[in-house]
């Protein structure tokens, strides 16, 4: 077995300043190409009768009225049973869901003091923000366009512990997202049909990885809008 460590894995990181929790934006990317894998391997939800259906990953769109100049998508999963708006998060812990504490879930990690608690934004609520740039983006092209919200814990050592949330939307481990899509597309049946399908995914996938310099810029925002809520 080789001794060489990836660099990329945000556990070998030396430097202090990489090393501290905003390490989100690798950790963030391994869980959305893990989850990316997951749906571009797939058959499908229905693989006894194949229908289109597309993933598009790391997309970015103009963000008008919001706190950021773009909005990026983990994933999108299209099908004939509707848009999916997948926000993916790689991380460890007891994950407590909670809509009802003013869109804010909790964690709690092992810590070398003993149990660390920090509180973070819905996903969900995330996923409510990406359907309405989306549906600006698309404008008359959204009306009566079925879009269906999911949540996904990419990392198998966390442990979700639902509280309280809109039972229409959905929140699971990396492992049960294609039954989560399987239940989904059941009750949504030819929503939409596949030259639509088609179509929204010649549409969107220009979004996907844009340039570098829009990358660093939404970086930026994000950095100083964390920063501002943690100095408040």
């Amino acid at each position: 077995m080789s001794d060489t460590k990836d660099t990329n894995d945000p556990r070998e990181v030396k430097d202090a300043k990489e090393a501290r929790d905003d390490t989100w934006i690798v950790k963030g990317r391994r869980g959305e190409i893990n989850t990316y894998v997951e749906l571009v391997n797939w058959p499908g939800p229905r693989p006894d009768s194949p229908e289109p259906h597309y993933v598009l990953q790391n997309l970015y769109l103009p963000n008008p009225g919001g706190k950021t100049t773009y909005t990026q998508i983990d994933l999108i999963y299209l099908h004939t049973s509707g848009i999916y708006m997948i926000e993916v998060k790689d991380w460890l812990g007891r994950i407590y869901v909670d809509e009802k504490q003013d869109g804010k879930w909790s964690r709690v990690t092992p810590d070398w003091t003993g149990n660390k608690y920090e509180s973070f934004g819905s996903p969900l609520r995330q996923n409510e923000r990406h359907e309405e740039a989306l549906r600006k983006l698309l404008g008359d092209e959204s009306k009566e366009l079925p879009v269906h919200h999911i949540a996904v814990f990419s990392d198998a050592r966390c442990r979700i512990i639902r509280l309280d949330y809109p039972w229409k939307k959905v929140v699971v481990y990396l492992r049960d997202l294609r039954a989560a899509i399987e239940c989904i597309a059941r009750e949504n049946q030819n929503r939409l049909l596949p030259d639509r399908v088609q179509h929204l995914y010649e549409r969107l996938q220009v979004k996907q990885n844009p340039p570098e310099e829009i990358v660093q810029q939404h970086i930026k925002e994000v950095e100083a809008l964390k920063n501002k809520c943690e100095g408040s």
